[in-house]
């Protein structure tokens, strides 16, 4: 009877170390993810923030502003 618990057991803690590893990839996953969308948004910003910085140069240049 005490091989078919300790075969149990086997069992459970190999099922839970699956689990906690599928998890930690899927997790892993999503912070890759995240972080590739964070750092394609700040690639966005330096182009739209050099953009409109030219555009303010010419309309300073153009006398455009008050």
């Amino acid at each position: 009877m005490d091989s078919t618990l300790f075969h149990g057991n086997k069992i459970g803690l190999a099922s839970i170390v699956i689990l906690a590893l599928s998890f930690c990839t899927a997790v892993g996953t999503y912070r890759l993810k995240k972080s590739a969308e964070i750092k394609l948004w700040e690639k966005s910003l330096i182009v739209y923030s050099a953009q409109l910085e030219q555009e303010n140069q010419a309309a300073i240049k153009n006398g455009s502003v008050r």
